[in-house]
């Protein structure tokens, strides 16, 4: 499955030989940056359980299973905790990855260079966190969607700066900016390193703003399901 997918964005390794590339060779800088946005795509496909076939281009939906039928025996339920400090752990920690993603695979310089829109983001399944958005925000978003519910004909959606506008407000649900020059503001063109959390893959949105079949969607955040479609 994941032969097709690398098959249809023109991949001439895996995903584990790409990254051995640039972590272990150093070739990250001599790789056209489109091909690490399209090496981040491929990931975030895999771990949504979701592959693209080569007769249509279009992400389709595979079963995604929470394991055997026989759970086991119920354990006590753990009673305490902060529920509040795990959420956020579960939402925004990226165990120091950003050294990956932001500086051996370059994410931020890829999207920018390959002019990555909001719509091509969300048609291979990523998904937006509508209220992470600021007010003015989801008024336009709103607005466009109104006159065009696929989001197709939207500015909004087709101008790749939303999309590094969308890393920064930290709304594009597994992506994490961390303020990694210290100086109080998430911007991802100024020096923030960008990582993922667990919500990559644990997390969906009810798709209440946008749903794109076959893809991802803009609503609100769902966290602990696999991400599927339903």
């Amino acid at each position: 499955m994941l032969r097709r997918t690398y098959a249809v964005f023109g991949f001439k390794h895996s995903v584990g030989e790409y990254i051995y590339r640039i972590t272990v060779l150093g070739h990250g800088e001599n790789m056209n940056k489109q091909t690490i946005v399209k090496l981040i795509l491929v990931s975030v496909l895999a771990g949504a359980g979701l592959y693209i076939t080569i007769d249509t281009g279009i992400a389709q939906k595979m079963p995604v299973k929470d394991g055997p039928a026989n759970q086991g025996p119920k354990l006590p339920q753990r009673l305490g905790g902060n529920a509040a400090a795990g959420r956020e752990v579960f939402r925004s920690e990226t165990f120091g990855n950003e050294g990956f993603w932001t500086d051996a695979a370059r994410v931020p310089q890829g999207v920018v260079k390959s002019k990555l829109t909001p719509l091509k983001a969300l048609q291979v399944g990523l998904s937006v966190d509508v209220d992470a958005l600021d007010m003015a925000t989801q008024q336009v978003v709103a607005a466009e969607l109104k006159k065009d519910p696929t989001g197709a004909t939207s500015k909004l959606f087709n101008d790749p700066k939303t999309t590094i506008k969308l890393l920064n407000a930290n709304s594009v649900i597994g992506f994490v900016v961390k303020d990694s020059n210290g100086d109080g503001k998430l911007d991802v063109g100024n020096g923030d390193k960008v990582g993922v959390s667990c919500a990559l893959c644990h997390t969906r949105t009810d798709r209440a703003i946008l749903d794109l079949p076959g893809g991802g969607g803009i609503g609100h955040r769902q966290d602990g399901p696999c991400v599927t479609q339903s």
